[in-house]
C-alpha cells in the first residue's frame, strides 16, 4: 500500500489526495465566508486551467463527457425554471452552484485529466478506504460515548448540536446521531455506504483478510447509524458482489461469507445486542406525507416545478430523485436526470455482467458496485446528482476511467 502512495506523490499529483479529502470531508469547515471545500475547488480549478494543455497531452485514457453534459443541461434548465417561478434568489442558486455544483464539475475534470494508470487508481482507492476506516473509528468512539471521538469529529466538521441531541435520547436512537467526520449522520451513512464497496478490489490474494475486516467494520458502523437506505443498499451491493465472485472463487466465497457473518453479528451484539431499531421499522409518517404531497404538487407544476413552494410546506424535498426532479426543474429536469441515471444504470449492469464473464477487472467491478449503491441512494434520500453531491462524481469519473484503462491494458 505504501508503495502506491510513494508512486502517486513522486508523480507530482499528491495534491489530488488533499483535494479529495477537502471536498469530501471539509464541506462544513468554514474559514471566513466560505468552506475549505470551496477554497480547495477554486484552487484546483485554477490549477486545471493553467495546466489544461499539458494534462490533455498526457491523458492517455480520455473518457466520455456525456454525463457531465447532462448534468450541466439540468443546471441550465433548473436555473431557467427558478427564474420563471421567481425562486432564483429565494432558493439561493448561485450559493448552491459555488458550494456544490462547481465542486462536482471541477472534481470530475480533475480526475479525468490527472488519473491515467492503475497505480494512481489503487492509491486513490486505498485513500478513500482509509478515510472510511478513520471515519468508522471516530463514529464508534462517538457511539460508545468517548469524548475524543466527538472532539475530533467536530474539529474536522464542526456541528455543535449532534452530541446534545444524542444525549437527550436512549438506546439505539441515542447512538444513531453519530456524524463521524462528515457533520451529519445521514452524510456519514451515505459516504460510508458509497465508498465501502471499494474494499472489494482487495478481495484477492494477500488482501482478502483486509477485505473481510473492512467489510465487517463498515457493515457494523452503517448498521449503527440506523440509516435504513444506506444499510440495506450496502448489504445489497455486498450480496451482489459475493454472488459475482462465486463464479471464480466458490470455496473462498463460502469462507468469506461465514467469516463476515460471524464477525459482523459478534460486533453488533457487542455494541447493542440484537435490537434492529429503525432498521426493522417500515413506517415513516413524515416520508409518507412528503410523497403524498409531491404527487399532488407535481401535476400543478409540471412544466417548471417550484422547489421553494414545495419545501415551505414539507420543510424537505421529496426524498426521491424522480419526484424531486419534477419539483426542482419540471419536465425538463426530469428528462435530463432520468437520462443520466439510465446511462449510469446500464453502465453498471453491463460491467457486472462483464465481470461475471471475466471481461472486467476487479477494480472496475468494485467501482461499479460503489456507483450502484450511490445511485440507488438517490431514490430513497435527498442525496444524489440532483443535489450536487460530489461523491457521485468522484465515483463516476473513476469508474469511466477504469473502464478505459481495462480496454487499453
Amino acid at each position: 500500500m505504501l508503495k502506491f502512495f510513494k508512486i502517486y506523490l513522486a508523480n507530482g499529483t499528491g495534491i489530488m489526495l488533499l483535494y479529495l479529502f477537502s471536498v469530501v470531508a471539509l464541506g462544513s469547515f468554514v474559514i471566513g465566508p466560505l468552506s475549505v471545500r470551496v477554497y480547495a475547488t477554486v484552487l484546483m480549478l485554477i490549477y486545471i486551467l493553467v495546466n489544461v494543455k499539458r494534462f490533455k497531452a498526457t491523458s492517455v485514457v480520455p473518457i466520455s463527457k456525456s454525463y457531465i453534459k447532462l448534468y450541466v443541461a439540468f443546471l441550465l434548465i433548473f436555473f431557467v425554471c427558478l427564474v420563471i417561478t421567481g425562486d432564483l434568489m429565494n432558493y439561493g442558486f448561485f450559493k448552491r452552484f459555488l458550494a456544490y455544483d462547481l465542486v462536482c464539475i471541477t472534481t470530475f475534470f480533475a480526475i479525468y485529466l490527472k488519473v491515467n494508470n492503475k497505480d494512481q487508481f489503487k492509491c486513490i482507492l486505498y485513500f478513500l478506504l482509509i478515510l472510511c476506516l478513520f471515519n468508522s473509528c471516530i463514529t464508534l468512539l462517538q457511539i460508545t460515548g468517548q469524548d475524543i471521538g466527538w472532539t475530533i469529529g467536530q474539529y474536522i466538521a464542526p456541528v455543535d448540536e449532534a452530541k446534545d441531541i444524542a444525549d437527550t435520547h436512549e438506546g439505539l436512537l441515542a447512538i444513531s446521531f453519530a456524524p463521524g467526520i462528515f457533520s451529519h449522520v445521514v452524510s456519514n451513512a451515505f459516504i460510508l455506504a458509497s465508498f465501502s464497496p471499494l474494499a472489494l478490489f482487495l478481495s484477492k490474494r494477500k488482501g482478502i483478510v483486509m477485505f473481510i475486516l473492512m467489510t465487517c467494520i463498515y457493515l457494523v458502523v452503517i448498521f449503527l447509524t440506523q440509516q435504513r437506505a444506506a444499510f440495506y443498499l450496502y448489504l445489497l451491493s455486498l450480496i451482489i458482489s459475493l454472488f459475482a465472485l462465486v463464479v471464480k472463487k466458490p470455496r473462498i466465497l463460502i469462507l468469506m461469507v461465514l467469516i463476515i457473518c460471524s464477525l459482523g453479528t459478534q460486533l453488533i451484539d457487542f455494541f447493542i445486542g440484537f435490537d434492529f431499531g429503525r432498521l426493522a421499522s417500515g413506517q415513516d409518517d413524515s416520508r409518507f406525507f412528503m410523497f403524498k404531497y409531491a404527487m399532488e404538487f407535481i401535476p400543478k407544476h409540471f412544466l417548471f416545478g417550484g422547489v421553494s413552494e414545495f419545501t415551505r410546506v414539507t420543510k424537505l424535498s421529496a426524498h426521491n430523485i424522480i419526484l424531486d426532479s419534477f419539483i426542482f426543474a419540471g419536465i425538463g429536469g426530469f428528462i435530463t436526470l432520468m437520462l443520466f441515471n439510465i446511462k449510469v444504470g446500464l453502465l453498471c449492469a453491463k460491467n457486472t455482467l462483464s465481470f461475471v464473464k471475466g471481461k472486467c477487472s476487479l477494480m472496475t467491478f468494485s467501482l461499479t458496485m460503489a456507483m450502484t449503491t450511490c445511485t440507488l441512494y438517490g431514490f430513497t434520500h435527498n442525496t444524489s446528482v440532483l443535489t450536487g453531491d460530489v461523491v457521485v462524481f468522484i465515483l463516476l469519473a473513476l469508474l469511466l476511467k477504469s473502464i478505459k484503462i481495462d480496454k487499453i491494458l
